[in-house]
């Protein structure tokens, strides 16, 4: 028996595993995760791959920050540089005594986007979001498919990230004509928490300059605001 949970209408339970449905048994949403023991899969069933995958290398390189999430990175082989920066910062960031977990990751906009939770100090949390940050500046000029320098095109109601060679649809405004300018969470000891604009060089895989229009912002916690 396999069990599932959706976040969807929210009901969990056992399932008889059918490789042909990747729906909840419940209201037919694909926002569900499933989760089976290894010798109930069928032996020509294609999980047995998936060890394969690049996003499974990557959480068994980084068990500390994905204990509990059960799906992998929903992300493209071009974003696995990315994703292996962003996960490098996050574990030198964090001290012994703390916590951190990630919740989802998935494309949004042409954009990495990560959700966690955790117990940090502020300024754990301040390096978090810049590690965030940083990806999400990364991720929205680097191909999705080979990790070439890319920018994002519009294509059937998708934004996608894309280099030369794997265009495909109607290219949007060049964030290099602006500078790669990009809105970054900043945790700083008093509050409200503010929201900075920064300049990305992807060369570097940093900001760069000083930080520019400085708002405030609601506090919210450590995961990133949804889209």
């Amino acid at each position: 028996m396999a069990e599932f949970r959706c976040r969807t209408c929210g009901q969990a339970g056992t399932w008889v595993y059918d490789p042909e449905r990747f729906t909840c048994p419940m209201c037919n949403s694909i926002d569900v995760q499933f989760v089976i023991p290894k010798d109930e899969v069928p032996a020509d069933d294609s999980l047995h791959n998936a060890a394969n995958y690049w996003q499974v290398a990557v959480m068994r390189a980084h068990p500390r920050l994905f204990k509990t999430i059960t799906d992998e990175p929903r992300l493209r082989e071009g974003w696995r540089d990315t994703m292996e920066r962003l996960c490098a910062r996050i574990e030198r960031a964090l001290l012994e005594c703390e916590t951190f977990q990630f919740v989802q990751i998935v494309p949004r906009f042409g954009i990495l986007r990560a959700k966690w939770e955790g117990q940090v100090s502020e300024e754990t949390q301040a390096r978090i979001e810049e590690a965030l940050a940083l990806a999400e500046a990364r991720s929205s000029c680097t191909c999705e498919l080979c990790g070439a320098e890319g920018e994002k095109y519009h294509t059937d109601k998708i934004i996608k990230v894309r280099c030369e060679a794997h265009a495909e649809g109607r290219p949007l405004v060049q964030a290099s004509a602006n500078g790669r300018l990009h809105p970054v969470r900043v945790v700083v000891p008093s509050t409200p928490r503010v929201v900075t604009v920064r300049r990305y060089d992807r060369g570097a895989d940093a900001f760069v300059g000083p930080p520019e229009n400085i708002e405030a912002a609601p506090l919210g916690g450590p995961k990133p605001e949804e889209d």
